[in-house]
């Protein structure tokens, strides 16, 4: 190997070092930030719907809804 190949190769390896410390500062950032910058999930809301449920809502026909009649004076 010669000089510049060594030189060439060190600052490769520079480059992905940098590269990778950045990534590891941002994760830590994620996970130790003060709160407001933490990425918490959300708990999930058992009152609200979720799209991918399986189990089925129960479809109200038109028959079987109660109509009023309105009258007004």
């Amino acid at each position: 190997m010669t000089l510049d190949e060594a030189i060439a190769l060190n600052k490769a390896q520079a480059a992905i070092i940098a590269d990778l410390t950045h990534q590891l500062e941002q994760l830590k950032r994620l996970i130790y930030g003060s709160k407001s910058e933490r990425f918490k999930p959300s708990p999930i809301d058992i009152n609200q719907g979720n799209l991918f449920a399986d189990d089925q809502v129960e479809i109200i026909e038109p028959e079987q809804v109660e109509t009023q009649t309105v009258t007004y004076y």
